[in-house]
């Protein structure tokens, strides 16, 4: 119960433009083991809440098709799950985080400032 507490409030506060919120847990059988938002600029934002003290993670950074023994990737790839890889981000989300940690986290991922390229 915890997990999806913690998810719907990092749903209700995080309002980044660059950051992708997973969906909403829609049962109670959804245990939200990981809260992973998604951006295309995740090393700087992973940067950015480092230097904020909030530890993410990169889970499952490399697709199962370029796994060791996975065999050849398909001739065409999987251009949305090497997009994923690359895009997704890991914020705290386990039950003895406090509602003012949540806060925290959602109030770093909102100041964060992606770089602009030109």
């Amino acid at each position: 119960h915890r997990r999806r507490d913690i998810a719907a409030r990092y749903g209700r506060a995080l309002d980044h433009p660059d950051i992708a919120l997973p969906p909403p847990a829609s049962a109670e059988s959804d245990v939200v083991h990981l809260f992973v938002v998604r951006t295309s600029q995740r090393a700087s934002l992973r940067a950015h809440l480092a230097a904020a003290g909030v530890a993410t993670d990169i889970h499952y950074p490399v697709p199962d098709h370029r796994q060791p023994g996975a065999g050849a990737a398909p001739p065409s790839g999987l251009p949305r799950t090497e997009r994923a890889c690359a895009e997704v981000l890991s914020l705290p989300c386990y039950p003895e985080l406090t509602d003012a940690e949540i806060d925290a986290v959602a109030a770093a991922c909102n100041q964060w400032r992606p770089v602009t390229r030109s």
